[in-house]
C-alpha cells in the first residue's frame, strides 16, 4: 500500500467511523461487537478494493450490512451449537440490548446550546425504538436517514431492489412516527 493511498484510506475511516460504530451498534446491542465489525468491514475494504477509492462509500456501507448480516449467523449458529446456555445467553442479550448508543451519546457534555431535554428524549426513544424494528427496516432507515444514501445507493448497500428499499423504508418510517408520536414531525 503506498502512503498516498493509506492517508486516503485513513481519511475516509475517520470521516465514517462514528456513524458507523453508531449504526452497527444499534444494531447488534453491543458497542464493543460493533466496533469489531467496522474494523473488519475497513479490513475487507482495503484489502480488496484499496483501487476503486471513489466507490469506497458505497462498497463500505454493502461491506458493512453484509458484516452485520454474517455476525448474526454465527450468532444463531452459536446459540444451535450451544443450546444448553440459550438461558445465560438470552439474558445477556437483553443486558447488551438496554446499552443504549444514542443515551450514551447524550450523557456526553456537549458545548452545544441547542442540545435540550427534548434531544436527549428524542435520542433515548429513537434508539429504544430503532432496535424494536425488524433488521432490514433498521438497515433501510439508517442508511437513508443517517448516511443520506439515495434509493440506489441504499439498494446496493443492502443487496436488494430499490422497491425493497422503498418498502423497507416506507415500514420503518410507520413504525418509528407511532412509536415516537410527539417527535413525528422530526423524523425524515
Amino acid at each position: 500500500m503506498r502512503a498516498d493511498q493509506r492517508q486516503q484510506l485513513d481519511q475516509f475511516y475517520m470521516s465514517v467511523q462514528k456513524q458507523a460504530v453508531i449504526q452497527a451498534q444499534v444494531a447488534i446491542g453491543s458497542r464493543d461487537e460493533a466496533f469489531d465489525l467496522v474494523q473488519d468491514a475497513m479490513i475487507k475494504l482495503a484489502k480488496s478494493y484499496l483501487a476503486r477509492a471513489n466507490e469506497w462509500p458505497q462498497l463500505f456501507h454493502r461491506i458493512l450490512q453484509n458484516t452485520i448480516k454474517d455476525y448474526y449467523r454465527k450468532q444463531k449458529v452459536r446459540k444451535i451449537l450451544v443450546w444448553w446456555q440459550q438461558e445465560d445467553q438470552t439474558g445477556t442479550a437483553s443486558e447488551s440490548a438496554a446499552h443504549n448508543p444514542y443515551e450514551q451519546a447524550a450523557s456526553e457534555k456537549t458545548s452545544e446550546p441547542e442540545f435540550s431535554k427534548d434531544a436527549h428524549e428524542l435520542q433515548s426513544k429513537l434508539a429504544n425504538a430503532l432496535s424494536m424494528l425488524p433488521l432490514r427496516q433498521q438497515q433501510a432507515f439508517m442508511l437513508r436517514a443517517w448516511w443520506q444514501l439515495d434509493t440506489q445507493e441504499t439498494a446496493q448497500a443492502m443487496s436488494c431492489s430499490a422497491g425493497s428499499v422503498k418498502t423497507h423504508y416506507s415500514r420503518a418510517l410507520s413504525k418509528l412516527r407511532a412509536e415516537l408520536g410527539d417527535f413525528e414531525s422530526m423524523l425524515v
